[in-house]
């Protein structure tokens, strides 16, 4: 069982705060151009707002429905979606090598957590649901994890293929090969279930949705692949509109315009091309205009207007959305209330309320999704004894300074050598001043490079006392390389899944789901699986 060994309210992160966490706390005006704020009540206001109408409601039950028939999973937790009662909160991600790293499944025990609450709050059913980014064509971010502390990818022949499409064609293999090289010969369950699924599909989409749909089969969770062409079918009219007039590049730029009038500055979606991208020739590519000609940049495949609106009406699965249009595609296929978002995601949804308004798509209430760092029992006590549980996303020459300070009593030199070439400085400058020397610009000088070099020399010291207490400071190393494996890199992004999973039997992150409140504006310090 997952043991939490501490928490840290957001409120506790130092100043100045990432914008992720201000817009949680409501620091600033981040509320204010949203029609949802992230609180229990934002969410209260989502849920009577709504309106799913029952053919949508129907399309999603029934292309969900042939999914799990496809993939030969247990479709009785698709029952509640066809209540018209039935609401749903969602979170995104790419289908990431063998699990990706550890925020992706933390984002979906937030999800399922958030989902159990509500049902409880609103008194109706609330179904969690992981949306699959199965049509992204980022192979180098999706086939690559860190795994014993090296990088590893896994190599695909196909570029630009969508990465649900990709064959698994070696994939088992791959895992089987770098679980020899790292000596685990256990079977654990996520390592099962990864094998499994691995050999069960010829494809990567397939392959993850049931993954994932099997390591949380004991929950409510709902695993969505949103490319399906009779779920594109609802988005058709988008697609088309996009196509003619490219609206969502004005439309963002209004919303940024929202947010700098309020003193906020965002620009996470960068791409100044049509957010709609081409698949019907086994590669996910940009279409651009050309005159009264639309070209594929990478096929060269040329339609003009008529002929590519009459394919996209015939043949909807061979469009895919950019990722501009993506959080809009996935709020027209859902009754979504609220959508559990990562710091960066999130920002990128906040650039979208003008948008989701023209094309006149439901804009939900938008959630960070919690944080969470695994460490060993003796990491734990090493940094608790020492006091650093307050001073915990500090950089770690600062959790160095403290110990020097607070637990050896010793006093950094700088504060002191400051002091002393102030009251030099003084007197130089007093005595040119007395004898009327007129060397002003001389003695402003000299003092500067004094105070430079005895600066620079303070400094230096302290950075010896450091060495010279290497052996105190090598255990608290640990413990921060953990939760900050490189700089400013937390330990969720870089850590996977999978290397968190090759020797515990316990499914950790189903204790997730118990433990992980986006609402409680808290970080998570863990007992290590």
């Amino acid at each position: 069982m997952t043991v939490v060994l501490h928490t840290i309210p957001y409120t506790s992160y130092p100043s100045p705060r990432p914008n992720d966490l201000q817009y949680m706390l409501g620091e600033g005006p981040w509320w204010k151009p949203l029609p949802y704020a992230p609180t229990l009540e934002g969410l209260q206001g989502a849920a009577k707002s709504i309106a799913f109408p029952p053919t949508v409601r129907e399309v999603l039950w029934q292309a969900l429905q042939q999914q799990y028939l496809r993939l030969g999973l247990d479709d009785s937790k698709l029952l509640p979606l066809k209540d018209a009662q039935t609401l749903t909160v969602a979170t995104a991600h790419q289908p990431i090598l063998y699990g990706g790293p550890l925020f992706v499944l933390v984002k979906i025990a937030a999800t399922i957590h958030l989902a159990r609450y509500l049902s409880q709050i609103l008194h109706r059913s609330i179904i969690p649901v992981y949306v699959l980014g199965s049509e992204d064509h980022d192979h180098e971010e999706v086939f690559s994890l860190q795994l014993g502390g090296q990088r590893r990818r896994f190599p695909v022949d196909k570029p630009y293929t969508p990465v649900g499409r990709v064959p698994t064609t070696g994939m088992a293999a791959f895992l089987q090969h770098l679980l020899t090289e790292l000596g685990v010969s256990t079977q654990t369950p996520y390592l099962a279930h990864l094998f499994e699924s691995l050999h069960r599909f010829d494809t990567y989409g397939p392959a993850f949705q049931y993954f994932i749909a099997r390591i949380f089969e004991q929950t409510e969770l709902v695993v969505v692949d949103p490319d399906d062409g009779a779920l594109k079918q609802l988005f058709i009219d988008v697609f088309e509109r996009e196509i003619a007039t490219h609206a969502s590049r004005d439309h963002i730029e209004r919303m940024r315009q929202k947010w700098t009038q309020l003193g906020i500055e965002i620009h996470q979606i960068r791409s100044p091309y049509l957010p709609v991208f081409y698949m019907g020739a086994g590669v996910r590519e940009r279409i651009e205009r050309h005159g009264d000609t639309w070209k594929t940049t990478l096929t060269q495949t040329q339609f003009n207007h008529t002929a590519l609106i009459d394919t996209l009406h015939r043949y909807p699965q061979h469009f895919s959305p950019g990722v501009a249009l993506r959080p809009l595609y996935q709020q027209r296929i859902l009754p979504n209330i609220a959508f559990v978002a990562g710091p960066s995601e999130l920002l990128y949804w906040l650039e979208l309320g003008e948008l989701f308004a023209h094309y006149g798509v439901f804009y939900p209430t938008l959630l960070r999704r919690n944080s969470i760092f695994f460490l060993k029992d003796d990491m734990y006590e090493i940094v608790r004894q020492f006091g650093l549980l307050d001073h915990f996303f500090q950089p770690y020459h600062q959790w160095q300074d403290f110990i020097l300070t607070h637990h050896l009593g010793l006093s950094h030199p700088l504060p002191f050598v400051r002091k002393k070439v102030e009251a030099l400085t003084q007197l130089l400058t007093d005595f040119n001043n007395l004898h009327d020397l007129k060397m002003d610009s001389y003695v402003e000088a000299q003092a500067t490079r004094m105070r430079n070099r005895a600066e620079e020399t303070a400094q230096k010291l302290w950075k010896a006392l450091r060495k010279k207490h290497k052996a105190l400071f090598t255990p608290v190393s640990q413990a921060y390389r953990t939760a900050f494996p490189q700089p400013n890199v937390w330990q969720e992004r870089y850590t996977s899944s999978l290397e968190c999973s090759l020797y515990t039997q316990e499914p950790w992150w189903l204790d997730l789901a118990e433990l992980l409140h986006p609402l409680e504006h808290t970080f998570y310090l863990l007992r290590m699986p």
